[in-house]
């Protein structure tokens, strides 16, 4: 299909070009420029083969004539490219189609290769980069164990979780420092890192890693994820351990709550979460809400995973301290004896699970004032937690405490005192001068320096716990106030008595109000503060507060040892009154209650509290001018000073 020439082309190309320049009186070269242009347009549109493209009318054609005599534009033009090129297309229809598949293939070819090559650069840039993060990781794990002999270690001196725990911290540190790549695989590491620090006692250092677990877990697999939620859960057990009761319980609740939707209520995982959230309302004393979860959670255990499997075994164990804190002695035991047989059982006899179990079970004999048993049972223990996780693990530091304990409530002060300090010294150090557990390791020794004679050294770390806890739990918090009352007791053997009326009264306006009159602790300090208005001579005060404190205890427990010891206090505020036969029977009934009962407190509180219920009764006959009676009664306190255990 061919364009026919434009009459320019045609005109430049005619051999009659100079014949006809002359009849229109121009020359050949302006002829052809004139044509050339406008006029070749409009003649080829009359000629154009497509009759879309021709003028419509013949009038169109005229008007573009008129257009172009006028020196206007006309709308005859050249073609457009694409028009050419479909022009092109149809007058060589098979050459095009051949060049444009193999075009296409060409294109198609080139850009495959591309993506390939685009493709594999990038596998091979995420392979590498795989392949570096792999081995940071594994050099990171790896470090924990390079060079680890456990018997060099032992020749060194030095615990196998000693040195493990040292290096966790370091691979954690090195963890949190090192951009190892895919996020999940991070968390999860982090996760076990924590957990690892967490058993290996040390909680602090846990809380840091696990928080970022959680926080990585969380961005990857989402908030609700039940392996963010296992991640919570072990971070709410290092709060707990590293003394933030008041983080641990809200995540304990809420986890327990996520594992219970996830899982399933019988689930052993949703179990053991709920074990932890009582333990957490007993370390709170709300031992209404702890008991009714443990009894109800032990029972789940026994029947989804039988009797004697460890988490059994552990549920047992803290549902007996539970009946231990609550005070129920004669249901505690039994479940101590029991879980403790099941774990020598199932585990051996010095396994680490089995000696926190016998340490426990010490802990209940102790209570129940069979200090012979509990000795017997935490010095080995004691010896193998040393020589298994080491001297300052916190397991190896709460046998400590209780042995130490037991030392100091059978008279053996001598081989108390230096495991009270040392205990103190190593919480410092594990934990920090404001961990609960520190609090509790000075208080200790500050009793045992108090109840020495050593005042100003107790006064000092008594003073220090309560700048300290105040600070970490507030004026009103049960340990606080405790502090005070001990500061009160200690500035009356210094001979302080308006300062320790101060903070006894403290004391007890704290405990009123937080549980009543009738809580053991404000009875307590009722006591203290009825023995420093006798030592002020103010009798008549004494009277007022004695006589209330010893209604209560008529009310509450008339049978305890304690009640024959308001008896008696009663008695010796009316002998400062010089009402004597008053005062009288109730000295009397105060000694006689105390002897009767003498088997129910420790031997340090009775060789205190029985000899001073005869001096008063001395004193009273002394006063009443009774020269043979009050004879009587010193050789009554001469017999029972010679028979006293000393410390």
């Amino acid at each position: 299909e061919e364009e026919p020439p434009k009459p320019s082309t045609r005109l430049s190309s005619s051999d009659s070009i100079a014949s006809v320049s002359a009849q229109r009186r121009s020359e050949p070269a302006k002829l052809s420029k004139l044509v050339r242009g406008d006029l070749d347009w409009i003649t080829m549109k009359c000629l154009e083969k497509d009759r879309g493209r021709r003028y419509e009318t013949a009038n169109g054609l005229a008007m573009d004539i008129q257009r172009y005599l006028a020196d206007e534009p006309v709308n005859a033009g050249p073609p457009s490219r694409l028009y050419r090129m479909q022009k092109f297309v149809r007058r060589n229809r098979s050459g095009v189609v051949a060049a444009g598949l193999f075009l296409l293939a060409l294109m198609g070819g080139v850009i495959g290769t591309t993506i390939g090559l685009v493709q594999a650069e990038r596998a091979r840039q995420t392979a590498l980069r795989r392949l570096d993060q792999i081995e940071k990781s594994n050099d990171i794990l790896a470090s924990i164990f390079t060079d680890l002999d456990p018997r060099e270690t032992e020749k060194d001196g030095e615990n196998l979780h000693v040195i493990l725990g040292r290096r966790l911290e370091k691979s954690a540190q090195q963890l949190q420092g090192e951009a190892i790549g895919e996020p999940l695989m991070v968390g999860n590491l982090q996760a076990k890192l924590g957990k690892s620090l967490m058993h290996l006692g040390h909680p602090k250092l846990a809380v840091t890693v696990l928080i970022n677990a959680v926080s990585t877990l969380a961005s990857v697999l989402g908030v609700s994820h039940v392996d963010t939620e296992r991640c919570r859960c072990v971070l709410a057990l290092a709060y707990r351990d590293a003394g933030h009761p008041d983080k641990a319980r809200p995540l304990l609740e809420s986890t327990t709550s996520a594992l219970e939707a996830a899982l399933g209520t019988n689930h052993p995982e949703t179990l053991v979460s709920r074990i932890n959230l009582a333990e957490s309302y007993r370390d709170a004393r709300e031992f209404d809400r702890a008991l009714p979860l443990f009894v109800a959670t032990v029972d789940r255990l026994e029947k989804v995973l039988g009797a004697d499997h460890k988490e059994t075994l552990e549920a047992q164990v803290n549902l007996a301290l539970t009946y231990k804190h609550s005070g129920q002695m004669n249901k505690a035991l039994p479940m101590f004896e029991r879980a403790l047989k099941g774990f020598e059982a199932k585990l051996g006899n010095d396994h680490a699970d089995t000696l926190i179990a016998r340490h426990n079970y010490a802990g209940g004999l102790r209570e129940a004032m069979q200090f012979d048993k509990a000795i017997a049972l935490l010095e080995p223990t004691l010896k193998a937690q040393e020589a298994k996780v080491g001297k300052d693990h916190r397991e190896t530091l709460v046998t400590r405490t209780s042995l130490a304990v037991a030392y100091w409530e059978s008279e053996k002060a001598d081989l108390a005192i230096p495991l009270f300090e040392q205990n103190l010294k190593a919480f410092e150090v594990k934990l920090g001068v404001d961990h609960p557990d520190t609090f509790i390791a000075r208080n200790n020794v500050a009793m045992v320096y108090k109840q020495t004679g050593k005042f100003d050294l107790a006064l000092g770390l008594f003073e220090a716990n309560l700048k300290g806890i105040e600070a970490k739990f507030g004026a009103d918090d049960f340990d606080a106030l405790t502090a005070h009352a001990e500061i009160g007791r200690t500035l009356m053997g210094l001979g302080n008595l308006s300062l320790a009326l101060q903070h006894l009264e403290r004391a007890l306006q704290g405990f009123v109000s937080k549980s009543g009159k009738e809580h053991a602790s404000a009875l307590a300090i009722m006591a203290d503060i009825t023995q420093l208005h006798l030592a002020a001579r103010r009798f008549a005060d004494a009277e007022t507060i004695s006589r209330e404190l010893l209604a209560i205890r008529e009310k509450k427990k008339p049978d305890v040892w304690a009640n024959y010891v308001a008896h008696s206090l009663v008695g010796a505020a009316l002998t400062g009154l010089n009402r004597f036969a008053e005062a009288e029977p109730l000295l009397v009934s105060g000694y006689e209650g105390m002897k009767r009962r003498q088997d129910r407190v420790t031997a340090r509180n009775r060789n205190v509290e029985i000899p001073k219920a005869i001096d008063r009764i001395v004193k009273l006959y002394d006063a009443w001018d009774k020269p043979d009676d009050a004879a009587k009664w010193k050789k009554e306190l001469e017999v029972i000073q010679a028979t006293a255990t000393k410390p």
